[in-house]
């Protein structure tokens, strides 16, 4: 059986049962605590803190400044139009802003294997030691993988991504993106603008393509990294250039990547696959 409480259009403090909840806050500052069961909690307009339990709950913030704590169980967490913080927990959970919302949030998996989609603000999105996806859209955000296999991509905007000592997958788009790969056998896919690249220990991949600006790569290991080549591209269509930086890879006239600290005759076949 489902319980189901109203709020007022005030401020209200409503406080779930041990069982499973359906609790609207309505308008106002709300506080909503789920409790046990598997609750679904709506805190409505206003600047909301909403606390799930032990069990597997819904939370939506709706429009406000909201505070949302998962506090247990593989939760479902979405804020709305505002500025957000919304904290996952232990479980497998997915924490989400609306795509087109131009808050600054914050996102926290914590732990789990955590599915955590940004907003067209300026978002920090956290994930935690598990194996997470996280995703930013436009603004320019911050996205850290903090330990296991994590995939870590944004569509738009000028990011840092960092990522740890395990095997992660860094998909980029548009924008000039900053990437502290720190370790593991990751693959990097930087995708257009003039991109930084800090790989870390590892059998690194990176991949180049025509007409997507450039990449400035760091720590590039000869005896283990590799340059995976777009379809069309071999390594006797490359140029190579060497500069006080280091070597430039150009096909045609189209500049690819700057690899610092590497010269030209150090660079073969062998660093390059399709």
């Amino acid at each position: 059986m489902i319980t189901t409480i109203n709020g007022t259009p005030g401020d209200d403090f409503i406080q779930g049962t041990p069982g499973d909840d359906l609790i609207f806050g309505n308008d106002g500052d709300d506080q909503i605590n789920g409790n046990g069961g598997n609750d679904t909690l709506l805190g409505g307009a206003g600047n909301d803190q909403i606390n799930g339990g032990s069990g597997m709950d819904i939370i939506e913030g709706n429009d406000g400044d909201d505070q949302l704590n998962g506090n247990g169980g593989n939760d479902h967490l979405f804020g709305g139009d505002g500025n957000n913080q919304i904290n996952g927990s232990s479980g497998n959970e997915v924490l989400a802003v609306p795509g087109e919302s131009l808050g600054n949030n914050q996102l926290n998996g914590n732990g789990g294997n955590d599915i955590i989609n940004g907003g067209n603000g300026d978002d920090v999105l956290n994930g935690g030691s598990q194996a997470d996806t996280i995703v930013s859209n436009n603004g320019d955000d911050l996205l850290n993988g903090n330990g296991g296999n994590d995939v870590l991509a944004s569509l738009g905007g000028n990011n840092t991504l960092t990522g740890s000592s395990d095997s992660e997958i860094f998909n980029v788009g548009d924008g000039d993106d900053i990437i502290f790969a720190n370790g593991g056998d990751d693959t990097i896919s930087s995708g257009q603008g003039l991109d930084q690249v800090f790989l870390g220990t590892g059998a690194a991949e990176v991949f180049l393509s025509t007409g997507d600006g450039y990449d400035t790569i760091y720590n590039f290991d000869l005896s283990q990294a590799k340059f995976e080549l777009e379809s069309g591209l071999d390594f006797g269509s490359l140029d190579f250039s060497d500069t006080s930086q280091g070597v430039e890879i150009f096909s045609d006239d189209d500049l690819l990547a700057v690899v610092v600290g590497v010269q030209a005759s150090q660079i073969d076949n062998p660093n390059f696959f399709i």
